[in-house]
Order: C-alpha cells, then structure tokens, then sequence
C-alpha cells in the first residue's frame, strides 16, 4: 500500500460505509490485495463470489455489503467478463506478477514469428518454383560460342643454362674460352675456378640466367674473387764462398768449449 493511501477520500468514505478504524482498513485492502496476487493475478477477483471475498479479507459481517462498499467508494470496479476487478490493479500488484506477465507475452513473440517465417517460406518456395517452371518452358536464345580454343603449343622450358634472356641461345664457355679471354684482356681469372663457380650454380647469377658470360669474367675480374694463384718464386743459391766461411762458422761454434764449465 503507498504511504498517501489512508489520506485518499475514498478510502475515507469506506470507513465510514464500513464503521472500521483506519488501523482495521489498511488491513483488508492489504489482504484484498494479497488475496488478489495470490489467487486471481490477473485482478479478476470476481471469479469468486461476494463470501468468498469476504472470506479472504477475514471480514466478519454482511459479504454482500462490504462488496457494495468496495464497489461504491472504486475499490472494484465492474466488469461484464470478470464481474468484478480491483481497480488499477496494474499499479497495486506485486512486481513478479509484472515479470510472469512479460514472460507470458514475450514466449507468444516466437510462435508469430514462427508463423511468419513459415509463410514467408512457403512464398519463397511457391516463387523459385514458378521462376524454375518458367525457366524450363523458356527455350535457350543464346548462340553457342563459335570461338576456337587456344591453338599454340606450349613452350619447351629451358634452363637458365640454356636461355638467353635477349633472345639468343646461351653457350656455356668452355675453360679453354674463360683461359683465352682472360689473357687476350689481360685479366686476372682463374679460368678453372670461374667455370666451376657457376657450374654449380646453373649458370645463374643472383635469381636471373647468366645473359653474357664475358662481360661476367670480366666482373669477376674486378671483384677479384677468383684470382690466379700467386707462382712461388725459385731459391737463389747462396754463393760458394759465402757457403764455405758460413760452414766454417758453424763448424768453430760446435768445437768452442762452453763457458759455463
């Protein structure tokens, strides 16, 4: 019940229709209210009769009366489906029986979606039939393709060794080849190591196929990677004099006694 209730004047016209203290009133509206939530959540308390209203507000005196007076000051009001129904019961029941009524609505939601999606199913599937229908009886208009499929031959690939990028073949250079062009130019490569340097690399420099393998030699050159080994120099002999004062040294140093003894 709201704190303001007692001040109402209908609640003040009840008391005295029903000659009850203001202490004995808040009680049976608060047990009418009980009652309600408990047995008729909807608020439809005329499914009982006027004794068992005045039963379940424990009022002791003439049902029919105190049910003309709950009628007559709005507590109740009338109603042609219910009979009787508490007045605003929407503002006076408890807070679960809100909570069970959104729940009651809310599970109607699914079933008329349900509906819906299955009319709009069955639309869907009367209409691609109808299209599929319409597309068999329709003949097929469209003219064949006439083009020839591709003729050429695919090409051989080459290795890297065998292709030149410019559009010449690529010889590999025999180390007799790298030996003349080196001396011809002067260059300073090792004919044998350069050869087999990029005979194990397929003839590829980096990612790219060797293009020309002269101008490579003479990279090699400049970067001075594979350099001619250098030719030892020859011993010069000692001269015959010099050999015989040094031996005679050698010979005095052995026979000198040691000092030390």
């Amino acid at each position: 019940m709201k704190h303001h209730t007692p001040q109402l004047l209908k609640f003040q016209r009840l008391q005295r229709r029903l000659g009850e203290s203001k202490r004995g009133l808040v009680g049976l509206l608060e047990l009418l209210w009980h009652g309600t939530a408990t047995q008729a959540p909807e608020g439809d308390i005329g499914r009982f009769s006027n004794e068992e209203i005045a039963i379940l507000v424990d009022w002791d005196g003439d049902h029919d009366q105190l049910v003309a007076a709950l009628v007559e000051t709005g507590w109740l009001d009338e109603s042609e489906q219910h009979r009787l129904v508490v007045h605003d019961w929407s503002d006076h029941q408890p807070n679960w029986i809100r909570l069970n009524s959104k729940r009651k609505s809310s599970k109607k939601v699914p079933q008329e979606r349900t509906y819906e999606a299955s009319c709009e199913a069955t639309y869907e599937a009367t209409y691609e039939a109808s299209c599929e229908a319409s597309y068999e009886q329709t003949p097929n208009l469209t003219i064949p393709n006439l083009t020839k499929p591709n003729q050429t031959k695919p090409q051989e690939r080459r290795s890297a060794a065998d292709v030149c990028l410019v559009g010449e073949l690529f010889q590999k250079p025999t180390q007799d080849q790298v030996a003349a062009l080196a001396e011809a130019e002067s260059l300073d490569v090792d004919a044998a190591t350069w050869c087999e340097y990029y005979e194990a690399r397929g003839w590829q420099m980096g990612k790219t196929a060797m293009r020309d393998w002269r101008a490579a030699v003479r990279q090699a050159a400049r970067a001075g990677w594979c350099r001619k080994p250098a030719a030892s120099k020859p011993r010069k002999r000692m001269d015959p004099v010099a050999a015989q004062i040094a031996a005679e040294y050698v010979r005095r140093k052995q026979a000198k006694p040691d000092d030390s003894s």
